[in-house]
């Protein structure tokens, strides 16, 4: 038995599209979120709701098992998103790509720019925790220019996968490759 997360306060509704399903919650935090699963090993919070759907403990309404609908479109852009929070291996590292630490890029770029002394001291910790020493403009540029690009294209992909008919599960890596057309990673895929 998998226990209810300690972040989660309820669950406000549950709906069901083909083998997806879209629950909006509320978090302790007052917060209200969205999260969508395929399976029940996606995340604990997967596990648990699945749990509570199979012990009929949570109504699921609805059963909207269009593929092209906007709730398979909502749940491919989700998957888009978590990707670009979670990041990219940039020069064998892991770095996030998540809005705030693509800012922080940019300001050390304007540092370079605005003639700083500051900016050629900058030291960062990746997600690994791998210190880098980013003492030039032409290093941060690159990781700079490796975040845009990387978000560029799972925006993009995002949009391919979305006007597929069916959409596929876009938890499937294989479809993110972004050195692979989406062709050729559906073709894997088969």
């Amino acid at each position: 038995m998998i226990n209810k997360p300690t972040d989660i306060e309820d669950v406000i509704s549950v709906v069901r599209s083909g083998e997806a399903y879209l629950a909006t919650l509320l978090l302790i935090s007052g917060e209200d979120v969205t999260h969508t699963w395929y399976s029940a090993k996606d995340t604990l919070w997967s596990g648990w709701l699945q749990q509570e759907i199979d012990e009929e403990r949570l109504e699921v309404t609805g059963d909207n098992t269009s593929n092209g609908s906007q709730l398979y479109r909502q749940i491919v852009s989700d998957e888009a998103e978590r990707r670009i929070e979670q990041g990219t291996q940039i020069n064998g590292h892991q770095f996030k790509t998540d809005q705030a630490s693509v800012s922080r890029l940019r300001e050390m770029l304007d540092g370079f720019g605005a003639g700083l002394p500051e900016a050629s001291q900058v030291k960062a910790c990746t997600a690994e925790g791998v210190l880098l020493v980013l003492e030039t403009q032409e290093k941060v540029q690159a990781l700079y220019h490796a975040a845009i690009k990387y978000r560029a294209g799972i925006v993009t992909r995002s949009a391919e996968i979305q006007q597929l008919d069916p959409i596929p599960d876009p938890s499937q890596d294989a479809l993110w490759d972004l050195s692979k057309t989406l062709p050729v990673a559906l073709a894997e895929l088969t």
